[in-house]
């Protein structure tokens, strides 16, 4: 029996795991079958980078004979998915393995990608499409009451029952009314506003005329 069917026969003794109805070979069942093959083989890893939270790293494959049969390479980033936030290197670790070791044909069907490598790219494909989302609510969507009450105190403080000087301090954020005012725009107004004066009410004398437009109009449009 050659290589090429050595290979065959364990890949079809090695355990699979179902993803979205495909059939995947994790990593540990990988090195199993590889072990059948060349039990006195090696399998080194190495980092290539380590920095501000991603790391690339490489695996090699020797044969008993320290003949190089494989290599392959993964990057992880800390913190992406659950698994990450403590253990990236080590997962990092495991990807690098199971790619190696399917260019060695060992584990591999469809695809050289692991189940555990799948998986891990679903989480951060979902990861992505929640940071998206998160980004589009927070600064292009809405402001929720929560957001509006703070901002309403904060002019408040600043500019006390004065409704025009709120409404031309609005205005220069590009805000008439509450349809203008999204969580960007929120969050540049409390910014500017945290370091203002407190107001300091005029004299009744000093006071101009202004027809009373309540703030709480403007947002409640």
């Amino acid at each position: 029996m050659n290589k090429y069917d050595n290979i065959l026969r364990v890949n079809a003794e090695a355990k699979t795991t179902k993803i979205k109805n495909k059939e995947y070979i994790p990593v540990n069942e990988r090195v199993k079958a590889y072990r059948k093959l060349y039990p006195e083989g090696e399998i080194r890893t190495k980092i290539v980078e380590l920095k501000d939270g991603f790391i690339l790293m490489e695996a090699t494959v020797y044969d008993e004979n320290g003949k190089l049969l494989s290599n392959g390479y993964a990057y992880e980033r800390e913190n992406n998915g659950y698994i990450n936030k403590t253990s990236y290197i080590e997962n990092c670790e495991t990807s690098a393995v199971g790619r190696a070791l399917g260019f060695l044909g060992i584990g591999i069907d469809d695809s050289i990608a692991s189940a555990e490598e799948v998986k891990n790219a679903q989480v951060q494909q979902e990861n992505l499409k929640q940071n998206e989302t998160l980004e589009s609510t927070q600064w292009g969507g809405k402001c929720k009451e929560d957001n509006i009450g703070s901002l309403k105190r904060n002019l408040n403080r600043v500019f006390g029952d004065d409704e025009a000087a709120k409404r031309k301090y609005y205005a220069q954020f590009g805000v008439i009314n509450a349809s203008d005012l999204t969580y960007e725009k929120w969050r540049v107004i409390m910014l500017d506003i945290e370091d203002k004066p407190d107001y300091v009410p005029k004299e009744e004398s000093e006071k101009e005329e202004v027809e009373k437009l309540p703030f709480d109009d403007i947002m409640n449009e």
